[in-house]
């Protein structure tokens, strides 16, 4: 998420604006006529998702390949394609 903050309010509210920057995130500091003039990013790390047990993962796969399925448009389907690119 991007956010965009007047340089005057982060200079009065700097620790706030520092305690409330996500891991990944950015806040763009911006100039009287709304001009980027810093952007802060977090170096902070975002967590590590919990990995997936086999059965979700399968799940998140197959719902995968369904929305592959739904926006390809060749004369085979999508599976098909990478089977035979795979021979």
């Amino acid at each position: 998420m991007m956010t965009t903050v007047p340089l005057e309010e982060a200079k009065a509210n700097f620790d706030e604006l520092v305690a409330q920057l996500q891991p990944g995130e950015t806040i763009t500091l911006v100039d009287d006529q709304g001009q980027p003039v810093v952007a802060m990013t977090s170096l902070q790390l975002p967590p590590k998702p919990e990995p997936l047990s086999p059965e979700e993962w399968m799940a998140a796969w197959e719902e995968l390949a369904k929305e592959v399925s739904a926006a390809w448009q060749g004369e085979t389907d999508a599976v098909q394609a990478i089977a035979e690119m795979r021979r």
